[in-house]
């Protein structure tokens, strides 16, 4: 299924077209490239000719998905990639019977909180279907 909004295209990555680029952090050694095993469901977002976002989510329990990463290019930050990344990950997690997802990083903690994403236990979870 392809979405278009704001000038870029959501949807399953080919092959040649998983950014590893945006999985490297600025500064440092460390790589936390994508995830091994895969992701059950990894998202790209594309302009005509770039990849300027991914996400990776997976389900980690029945109800519960985790997401893995969620990563927008530099230069294509605050221009609401990364909200509409986030609510494609929430809408597949909710269609397939999710409850709850949890992040399995706080690295971008202010982000997420601005989307109701709340801290447990050092956790961020955020409840699709509220108690």
């Amino acid at each position: 299924m392809e979405i278009r909004v704001r000038g870029f295209d959501v949807y399953p990555p080919y092959r040649d077209e998983l950014p590893l680029d945006l999985f490297e952090p600025p500064h440092s050694d460390d790589f936390y490239g994508p995830s091994d095993p895969p992701s059950e469901f990894t998202r790209i977002a594309k302009t005509v000719d770039q990849v300027i976002g991914v996400y990776e989510l997976d389900r980690i329990e029945t109800g519960v998905f985790k997401i893995r990463s969620l990563i927008v290019d530099r230069s294509f930050r605050r221009q609401g990639v990364g909200r509409w990344l986030l609510g494609h990950a929430i809408g597949v997690a909710e269609s397939k019977g999710g409850r709850q997802v949890v992040l399995a990083s706080n690295r971008a903690k202010e982000f997420f909180s601005k989307f109701d994403f709340y801290e447990v236990e050092g956790a961020l979870k955020f409840d699709l279907v509220p108690d």
